[in-house]
Protein backbone atom coordinates (compact mmCIF):
# COMPACT_ATOMS: atom_id res chain seq x y z
CA UNK A 1 0.00 0.00 0.00
CA UNK A 2 1.53 3.56 -0.71
CA UNK A 3 2.35 5.82 1.68
CA UNK A 4 -0.44 8.27 3.16
CA UNK A 5 -1.05 10.82 5.06
CA UNK A 6 -1.91 9.71 9.02
CA UNK A 7 -5.59 8.34 8.91
CA UNK A 8 -6.79 9.64 11.79
CA UNK A 9 -8.75 12.60 9.48
CA UNK A 10 -11.98 14.09 9.51
CA UNK A 11 -12.40 11.81 6.29
CA UNK A 12 -13.43 8.83 8.55
CA UNK A 13 -15.53 10.58 10.96
CA UNK A 14 -17.31 12.06 8.01
CA UNK A 15 -17.81 8.43 7.10
CA UNK A 16 -18.46 7.08 10.82
CA UNK A 17 -21.34 10.25 10.34
CA UNK A 18 -22.79 8.82 6.99
CA UNK A 19 -22.95 4.93 8.46
CA UNK A 20 -24.43 6.18 11.59
CA UNK A 21 -27.46 7.79 10.13
CA UNK A 22 -28.27 4.83 8.08
CA UNK A 23 -27.36 2.00 10.48
CA UNK A 24 -29.27 -1.34 11.82
CA UNK A 25 -27.93 -0.84 15.25
CA UNK A 26 -24.62 -1.36 16.24
CA UNK A 27 -21.62 -4.32 15.95
CA UNK A 28 -19.34 -4.55 18.85
CA UNK A 29 -16.26 -6.70 18.37
CA UNK A 30 -13.22 -7.58 20.60
CA UNK A 31 -10.35 -8.72 19.05
CA UNK A 32 -7.25 -10.57 20.67
CA UNK A 33 -3.98 -9.95 19.48
CA UNK A 34 -1.24 -12.35 20.29
CA UNK A 35 2.48 -12.65 19.11
CA UNK A 36 1.29 -11.13 15.99
CA UNK A 37 -2.03 -13.26 15.76
CA UNK A 38 -5.07 -11.29 15.48
CA UNK A 39 -8.81 -13.42 16.37
CA UNK A 40 -12.41 -12.19 17.41
CA UNK A 41 -13.27 -13.12 20.50
CA UNK A 42 -16.78 -11.99 20.01
CA UNK A 43 -19.46 -10.10 18.02
CA UNK A 44 -21.80 -8.75 19.25
CA UNK A 45 -24.86 -6.52 17.34
CA UNK A 46 -27.12 -4.29 19.23
CA UNK A 47 -30.44 -3.03 18.68
CA UNK A 48 -29.54 0.27 19.28
CA UNK A 49 -27.40 2.43 17.32
CA UNK A 50 -24.47 3.79 19.07
CA UNK A 51 -22.13 6.46 18.00
CA UNK A 52 -18.60 5.00 17.13
CA UNK A 53 -15.68 4.87 19.52
CA UNK A 54 -14.02 7.06 18.51
CA UNK A 55 -10.06 7.41 19.39
CA UNK A 56 -9.64 10.31 21.25
CA UNK A 57 -5.84 10.21 21.38
CA UNK A 58 -4.56 8.39 18.35
CA UNK A 59 -0.78 6.63 18.38
CA UNK A 60 1.23 5.16 15.80
CA UNK A 61 1.02 1.57 17.63
CA UNK A 62 -3.28 1.72 16.69
CA UNK A 63 -4.29 -0.56 15.01
CA UNK A 64 -6.65 1.03 11.66
CA UNK A 65 -9.81 -0.95 10.79
CA UNK A 66 -11.90 -1.37 8.04
CA UNK A 67 -15.29 -3.11 7.72
CA UNK A 68 -16.02 -4.59 4.16
CA UNK A 69 -18.84 -6.10 2.75
CA UNK A 70 -18.37 -9.78 0.14
CA UNK A 71 -17.59 -7.48 -2.83
CA UNK A 72 -14.38 -5.87 -0.63
CA UNK A 73 -16.21 -2.47 -0.53
CA UNK A 74 -15.11 -0.81 2.64
CA UNK A 75 -18.76 0.10 4.72
CA UNK A 76 -16.57 1.50 7.48
CA UNK A 77 -12.83 2.71 8.77
CA UNK A 78 -11.64 4.27 12.26
CA UNK A 79 -8.69 2.77 14.34
CA UNK A 80 -8.84 0.72 17.53
CA UNK A 81 -6.26 2.34 20.86
CA UNK A 82 -4.54 -0.11 21.64
CA UNK A 83 -5.18 -3.13 24.61
CA UNK A 84 -5.28 -1.41 28.34
CA UNK A 85 -6.39 2.33 27.26
CA UNK A 86 -9.39 3.65 28.71
CA UNK A 87 -8.52 6.66 26.63
CA UNK A 88 -11.94 5.87 24.04
CA UNK A 89 -13.95 3.44 25.79
CA UNK A 90 -14.30 6.54 28.17
CA UNK A 91 -15.10 8.96 26.59
CA UNK A 92 -18.73 8.23 25.75
CA UNK A 93 -21.00 8.75 28.60
CA UNK A 94 -22.78 5.01 27.24
CA UNK A 95 -22.40 3.52 30.71
CA UNK A 96 -23.72 0.19 29.37
CA UNK A 97 -20.99 0.04 27.54
CA UNK A 98 -18.63 1.26 29.92
CA UNK A 99 -19.86 -1.45 32.32
CA UNK A 100 -19.50 -4.53 29.66
CA UNK A 101 -15.89 -2.98 28.58
CA UNK A 102 -14.91 -2.98 31.69
CA UNK A 103 -16.35 -6.17 33.16
CA UNK A 104 -14.48 -7.87 30.25
CA UNK A 105 -11.01 -5.75 29.87
CA UNK A 106 -8.58 -8.66 28.87
CA UNK A 107 -4.50 -8.07 28.23
CA UNK A 108 -4.40 -7.58 24.16
CA UNK A 109 -7.88 -7.23 23.84
CA UNK A 110 -9.27 -4.47 20.91
CA UNK A 111 -12.54 -3.35 21.53
CA UNK A 112 -14.48 -1.93 18.23
CA UNK A 113 -18.26 -0.08 18.25
CA UNK A 114 -19.35 0.97 15.37
CA UNK A 115 -22.97 1.71 13.58
CA UNK A 116 -23.81 -2.06 11.61
CA UNK A 117 -24.80 -2.33 8.40
CA UNK A 118 -26.28 -5.96 7.19
CA UNK A 119 -23.09 -6.65 4.59
CA UNK A 120 -20.39 -6.23 6.67
CA UNK A 121 -19.09 -9.24 6.24
CA UNK A 122 -15.35 -8.78 6.87
CA UNK A 123 -13.23 -6.84 9.61
CA UNK A 124 -9.67 -6.10 7.93
CA UNK A 125 -6.78 -4.84 10.34
CA UNK A 126 -3.65 -2.78 9.68
CA UNK A 127 -0.63 -1.55 11.41
CA UNK A 128 0.77 1.92 10.79
CA UNK A 129 4.50 2.38 9.48
CA UNK A 130 5.43 5.51 9.54
CA UNK A 131 8.94 6.47 7.40
CA UNK A 132 11.96 9.11 7.76
CA UNK A 133 9.92 11.25 6.27
CA UNK A 134 7.00 11.68 8.57
CA UNK A 135 4.04 9.73 6.12
CA UNK A 136 2.41 6.57 7.36
CA UNK A 137 1.59 3.65 5.33
CA UNK A 138 -0.77 0.96 6.17
CA UNK A 139 0.35 -2.54 6.22
CA UNK A 140 -2.06 -5.23 6.46
CA UNK A 141 -2.09 -7.72 9.22
CA UNK A 142 -5.32 -9.51 9.57
CA UNK A 143 -8.52 -9.92 7.43
CA UNK A 144 -11.33 -11.64 9.38
CA UNK A 145 -14.92 -12.70 8.77
CA UNK A 146 -17.33 -11.05 11.23
CA UNK A 147 -19.64 -14.24 11.96
CA UNK A 148 -22.56 -14.62 14.53
CA UNK A 149 -24.09 -11.36 14.08
CA UNK A 150 -27.72 -11.51 13.81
Amino acid sequence: MSAMKNPHTSVLMLMAQENFEHANGSLIIRVKSKAGIYEILSVEHSQKVLPPLENLDPQLEDLIFQLTDANDEMLGAGSMPKPNSMKSVLAYENALFEQACKAKWEPDVYYLRYPYHDAMRFLKLFEQKQDTSGMVSLEPIAELPIQGVS
